[in-house]
């Protein structure tokens, strides 16, 4: 029931933002990767699989959110869980294999416009959160194999009407993850971007040299309404 699904989302919550949680800070990681697979995985998979039949549709969306509130706030506060503190290699092959379904998760959820403005907005806050705290950007994993992609769905949901309530994060996010690798952005992404739409000439001026947020901002909103036309 919904309301099963909330006390555990609840208390999973609870025990991983304790500071002096014991078990969580042993040797012992069986605990810390059930924790994990349980909310990666089995949570996910199950409020994914859920119907809205016999629950309304705002009642599933309360769920989602919660589970994402509650990604972020293992990603977030237990970070080492996933990375070594020092150099910043996977503490281990589960780690890895964690953090590569947590990003599935959020760039799935990036890729749906059906989300609420409020919930989207919240995964952009949490990847904008996590780079400024963590240096999301910099784990070579995901600048290597998952920032393009993420890059280029955020450009595509500026595409989308429902999504201009998000514009300045949307902004924000992406200037994010373009200065993580701007001759990445400039000279391959963009291209790309651009190939994907029936108007191929589309030129915005000084972009590709502008890598100031407010000259990128502006620079961006040109583009995005080229592409457009």
């Amino acid at each position: 029931s919904q309301l099963l699904y909330c006390k555990l989302m609840r208390l999973i919550g609870m025990v991983v933002s304790c500071p002096n949680s014991a078990f969580l800070v042993s040797s012992n990681s069986n605990i810390r990767a059930g924790i994990v697979h349980l909310c990666f995985d089995q949570l996910y998979s199950a409020l994914s699989g859920r119907t809205t039949v016999g629950e309304s549709n705002s009642a599933l969306l309360d769920l989602r959110e919660m589970h994402y509130q509650l990604m972020h706030k293992i990603l977030s506060s237990r970070w080492n869980w996933f990375f070594k503190p020092i150099n910043r290699e996977f503490e281990s092959e589960e780690g890895n294999k964690f953090f590569v379904k947590a990003m599935e998760i959020y760039f799935s959820s990036f890729q749906d416009m059906t989300l609420p403005p409020s919930t989207y907005g919240y995964n952009l806050s949490v990847f904008n959160d996590l780079q400024k705290v963590h240096k999301l950007y910099s784990v070579q994993l995901f600048k290597t194999e998952m920032l393009p992609a993420f890059t280029e769905t955020l450009l595509t949901a500026m595409m989308d009407g429902s999504r201009q309530i998000l514009h300045d994060e949307l902004v924000l996010t992406v200037f994010g993850l373009a200065s993580a690798d701007f001759n990445l952005f400039f000279g391959q992404i963009v291209p790309r971007f651009v190939s994907k739409y029936s108007n191929p000439q589309a030129t915005i001026p000084n972009f590709a040299t502008s890598t100031d947020f407010p000259s990128f901002s502006r620079n961006l909103k040109f583009f995005i309404n080229d592409i457009k036309v």
